[in-house]
Order: structure tokens, then C-alpha cells, then sequence
């Protein structure tokens, strides 16, 4: 387990990193841990409303996430929220040739995961958002154009988000790795902007929780002194 190091010399807050943060869930999350004396490094490529340090980062690009590390070198971090997450109704491809839902939901935390862990100290937390549509996730299944499926591509990259968040923590026993599953959130990532979806809008919105209720399995995890968990 994870052994924090000695707190008598301790800055007065830590900082995390959340991406997403101009999302609903990740404003939220912001809101909570400034209040609570964290330092928000915020990650997004829309401006977010929630005040933090924020970073104008393209996650679907691998460039710019090593530069926006790069810019952090000398500095320590004490945990890291993949928050980020996109569910695109078609299939799209970034400028390096990936389909957009597996480089954002999954190649963007697991190279930030990476790159971040050398600036973190013992007892440092790496919290992933995960969700139930990673039960009907697939192994190594490829997306194409002509096969594309919007919640399949989802949960593949919830599926593996989870998996590898598994293989980390083995890998970094003095880091708490765990992940979190909001439920269904309402949030932007989930629109209803076709004729029959105002429907489905109107019926099931009612079960969705806040970005304030979604976010709270997560903010238990970034607290926890457990790892190999999964936060609901």
C-alpha cells in the first residue's frame, strides 16, 4: 500500500490535475477540491468557468499532451483526475490517425498517467473516471468507418480504461490508483438534439444524477488510502 511521505514539511495545498474541467462533472469537481484548499491545474480545450490553472490542451493529441507535461517539470503533483470524455455520434479520426473516442476516454489518461507519475510523491493519487458501459466493453476490437458504434466505442474505452488502471497500480504500489463510475450523469457528453431523442429527453432525465452527485464517487477516491478500487 501506498505510504504517504512525512507531512511536517508539507506545502499548505496540493495540487491536481483534473481534465475535463470545462465539463460539467469537471467544474464540479473543481469547485469541491478549491474548496477544500487544492491548487486545480485544469485541463480542457474549451474554456472552462471554474477558476483554476488552466491549460488549453488538445487530449485526441499526444504532442500536445507531452508539452503541456513539459510545462509542468520541477513542479509536484499530487494527484491526477482523468475526467475527460467524449462519446461522438460519427466516427472521427484525430490528425495522428486514431478514432477520437479511444484517444481521448483512453490513450489521453493513460499517457498523462505516465508522464505525470515521476512528479508525483509517495501516497499520490491517480483517479480515472470509468463507467457501467464498460460491462459491455471488448477487448481489442476494432473500429472502423463502416462498423462504427457510438456506446460499443464508449465502452471499449471504459473497458480498457479500467484494465489498465489495474495493471498501474501493480506497477506503482506508492501511488493510489483507483476508478470511479458516476452513474448516468447529466452532462453535455450525452445530447439529445435529434427529433425522437426530445422524447427519450423529456422521460429519462429524471434518473440522471448531477455533475455534483457524479462527481463524489471520484472526490471519495482522490481521498481514499486504498487503491485497486472502484468508486461508486
Amino acid at each position: 500500500m501506498p505510504q504517504p511521505k512525512d507531512g511536517g514539511n508539507a506545502p499548505p495545498s496540493k495540487t491536481i490535475i483534473i481534465t475535463g474541467i470545462a465539463g460539467g462533472m469537471g467544474t464540479a469537481a473543481a469547485k469541491i477540491l478549491t474548496a477544500e484548499g487544492w491548487h486545480v491545474i485544469g485541463v480542457d480545450i474549451n474554456e472552462p468557468s471554474a477558476a483554476c490553472e488552466f491549460h488549453r490542451v488538445n487530449l485526441a493529441s499526444h504532442t500536445e499532451i507531452k508539452r503541456f507535461v513539459e510545462s509542468l517539470q520541477g513542479r509536484r503533483i499530487d494527484a491526477l483526475f482523468n475526467n475527460a470524455g467524449v462519446l461522438p455520434r460519427r466516427y472521427t479520426e484525430t490528425e495522428e490517425g486514431m478514432e477520437l473516442t479511444w484517444a481521448v476516454n483512453y490513450l489521453a489518461a493513460v499517457r498523462l498517467a505516465e508522464l505525470i507519475i515521476p512528479l508525483m510523491p509517495n501516497g499520490g493519487h491517480i483517479v480515472s473516471m470509468v463507467s457501467l458501459a464498460a460491462w459491455i466493453g471488448k477487448r481489442n476490437r476494432q473500429m472502423t468507418e463502416k462498423n462504427y458504434s457510438q456506446v460499443l466505442a464508449y465502452a471499449d474505452s471504459k473497458l480498457a480504461l479500467k484494465e489498465f488502471s489495474k495493471e498501474l497500480a501493480k506497477k506503482h504500489p506508492h501511488i493510489y490508483i483507483n476508478v470511479a463510475d458516476p452513474g448516468i450523469v447529466d452532462t453535455g457528453i450525452i445530447r439529445m438534439d435529434r427529433w425522437f431523442d426530445r422524447l427519450t429527453n423529456r422521460f429519462s432525465r429524471w434518473i440522471f444524477r448531477t455533475p455534483e452527485q457524479g462527481v463524489m464517487p471520484a472526490i471519495k477516491a482522490l481521498h481514499a488510502e486504498e487503491t485497486m478500487k472502484c468508486y461508486k
